[in-house]
């Protein structure tokens, strides 16, 4: 095939001028053209060892969806990677989608689009292919009660900084831990291939030994940081931590220490999930938005949340490349409240 031979002959060229060798351009059209979709992947992947071997750049032109998919692939894999193991000019492949574009006087130009991720090839795809775009492939996400859901989407969405909606679907139902290990053990595809987050509490219960090492080969599971309602409870129930939750966080200036649990005035220790439960949605009530509760928990357990959402991003794009789906960006620094600000200056 002459697209192997143009690349030997740079092969050839980097051994007999290794000093003077700068790399090349190789210009390709229509790379798919008499190619089975098999041939196509096995050239994509030796084209790409190549561009990296011999210090060329490859431009090429393609309908087909196989080396579409292929080089996305790549790409994805190459954004995961970034920073890591291979210098900066590693990380210059792209997509172009030539992309048709008509005026209101009705004239057609022509504009280049930049395709990164696997949802936006899945436009291209379906632009080639005339028809209309769905929301595509993603990763499931279950947890074990609504509560729990908007906690990690919380945290989430303010430590990675991008619309979820566009790599996860939050499936709305209430499932219990033992409920979950069921339906995995039973090799339904749904809970081995999808994420899974249990309360905190879990790993504390009396039939979790048995479960244990279940759930730690299944590789889809995780536990959240926290029992949610009990433990933002035991912190507003510290007097200095609810003055600070009161002075930076909530905007209900009437709503103080005594009124906050006057139908709770022991120890945390004290009460029981029902307690705790009960409590939470009286005081989310008052406040009229969960996110100020969840912000100032985070706020209070920095370490706790950058070691889970590390650990749920590596999870999730395990499961991520096995569906040829969009991969977790890396995690960026929580910012923390004001007041932790105001401690450090």
């Amino acid at each position: 095939m002459r697209i192997i031979l143009a690349v030997l002959s740079f092969k050839r060229l980097q051994e007999e001028y290794s000093r003077e060798y700068k790399g090349g351009i190789l210009l390709i059209d229509e790379l798919d053209a008499t190619l089975y979709g098999f041939s196509q992947r096995k050239l994509i992947d030796y084209l790409w060892n190549a561009a990296k071997d011999y210090k060329i750049q490859i431009v090429f032109t393609t309908h087909s969806p196989i080396i579409l998919k292929c080089v996305n692939k790549y790409q994805r894999r190459e954004y995961q990677e970034k920073g890591i193991d291979l210098p900066p000019f590693a990380y210059n492949s792209s997509i172009v989608y030539l992309e048709p574009q008509y005026g209101v006087d009705g004239k057609r130009t022509i504009m280049p689009r930049n395709i990164f991720s696997n949802s936006e090839l899945n436009i291209v795809m379906n632009d080639i292919n005339l028809t209309a775009q769905g929301v595509g492939n993603r990763i499931s996400i279950y947890c074990e009660d609504t509560c729990a859901s908007l906690f990690l989407q919380f945290v989430l969405s303010r430590a990675l900084n991008i619309n979820l909606e566009l790599y996860m679907n939050f499936i709305d139902i209430n499932l219990g831990w033992t409920n979950y290990i069921q339906l995995y053990e039973k090799n339904v595809p749904e809970f081995k291939n999808n994420i899974i987050v249990l309360d905190g509490d879990v790993p504390s219960k009396p039939e979790f030994a048995s479960k244990a090492r279940v759930i730690s080969e299944a590789g889809n599971f995780l536990f959240l940081p926290l029992v949610i309602e009990k433990e933002i409870f035991i912190l507003l129930k510290e007097h200095n931590k609810f003055t600070q939750f009161q002075e930076h966080y909530s905007s209900v200036t009437t709503f103080n220490y005594d009124i906050c649990f006057s139908d709770w005035p022991l120890e945390s220790d004290q009460y029981n999930t029902l307690d705790y439960k009960n409590w939470y949605k009286q005081t989310e009530g008052v406040l009229g938005d969960y996110t100020i509760l969840f912000r100032f928990w985070c706020d209070n357990n920095q370490e706790n949340i950058q070691e889970f959402i590390t650990d749920f991003i590596q999870k999730f794009n395990v499961l991520a490349e096995r569906a040829d789906v969009d991969a977790l960006p890396p995690i960026e620094v929580i910012r923390e409240s004001s007041l932790v600000e105001e401690e450090e200056i």
